[in-house]
């Protein structure tokens, strides 16, 4: 947890960093959407390097020792966190994208809110439907963005622009993003971290009604 992207001891790889800062400089903030592949964390810290704004919508730990911790780290790599459930994080999470800031967001792990029921790896899973509609409402650039573990230990970070449409609907932007994580998953699945049950896996066949009348 002490080695950020600044750390001349971390040899990075950027790719597609000028993706990212074309859809920045379009001013209506961009949505920077991942999954739990690699070491996460740079993902946003590279992105702060490059002299963005960047903000991730963090779940809390439960740990308040670990969790002070892990706030300063990412401090320290100028990014900021908004951790869900806090009283104004919505809100904030909103402002940060209408400013023209980044927000990024693990799409591959919800909770009880706002969700979206998804084809994913053969079954199916939740998505945080949030993330969308507010970039949705904002009218941001969705991007992907990746860390990779190298044979060599390095680290590759991999920027990417996802078929989005400025404004388009929460539903459909959500299993864009959904779809572009399967893919991603699908090439390094030794990188991908899911050591513990984040949810219900189902048939697409079982989908619940109430889920498939939200996706019409």
């Amino acid at each position: 947890m002490g080695r950020g992207a600044d750390d001349p001891q971390v040899r990075l790889h950027v790719e597609g960093a000028d993706a990212l800062e074309e859809a920045a400089r379009e001013g209506r903030g961009v949505l920077l959407v991942s999954a739990h592949l690699g070491n996460w964390e740079l993902v946003p810290a590279v992105v702060a390097r490059s002299g963005l704004s960047v903000a991730v919508v963090a779940r809390p730990l439960g740990t308040p020792r670990l969790e002070r911790k892990w706030l300063a780290f990412r401090e320290r790599s100028g990014v900021r966190t908004l951790l869900r459930g806090e009283a104004g994080a919505g809100m904030a999470a909103a402002r940060w994208l209408r400013s023209g800031g980044v927000l990024g967001c693990m799409m591959d792990r919800t909770g009880l809110s706002r969700r979206l029921l998804v084809p994913f790896l053969g079954e199916a899973m939740y998505v945080p439907l949030g993330p969308a509609e507010l970039a949705s409402r904002a009218g941001s650039a969705v991007i992907l963005g990746t860390a990779q573990r190298l044979n060599s230990g390095e680290a590759r970070v991999r920027f990417r622009r996802l078929a989005v449409t400025p404004g388009l609907a929460p539903v459909p932007m959500a299993r864009v993003i959904a779809q572009a994580l399967e893919e991603e998953i699908r090439r390094r699945p030794e990188d991908w971290l899911w050591i513990y049950r984040r949810q219900a896996w189902l048939n697409p066949a079982e989908f619940p009604e109430e889920e498939r009348a939200a996706e019409a």
